[in-house]
């Protein structure tokens, strides 16, 4: 897996954000308000929490399909990024 740039406050597991791509849109925090933070000091997004029930995973997942420069990642599994 390829190790891509994250925020120093997100939540290890499947969900992350890649910080490199983010242009801060929002529309992913819209879609998942429960799971995603905007750091507005360093203008991304990050997931601050794992999804905990189907309807967060399913929030993740509009969020995936909303953000327009697709910053929004599942890596499949629950392992993490690290």
């Amino acid at each position: 897996m390829i190790k891509l740039n994250v925020h120093p406050s997100s939540a290890s597991g499947k969900f992350y954000i890649d910080t490199d791509v983010c242009t801060c849109s929002t529309a992913c925090q819209i879609e998942a308000p429960n799971n995603i933070k905007i750091d507005d000091a360093e203008l991304t997004a990050f997931v601050f929490k794992q999804p905990e029930s189907i309807e967060e995973e399913e929030a993740l997942r509009r969020a995936i399909w909303v953000c327009p420069v697709e910053a929004v990642l599942d890596d499949g599994d629950s392992t993490g990024t690290d």
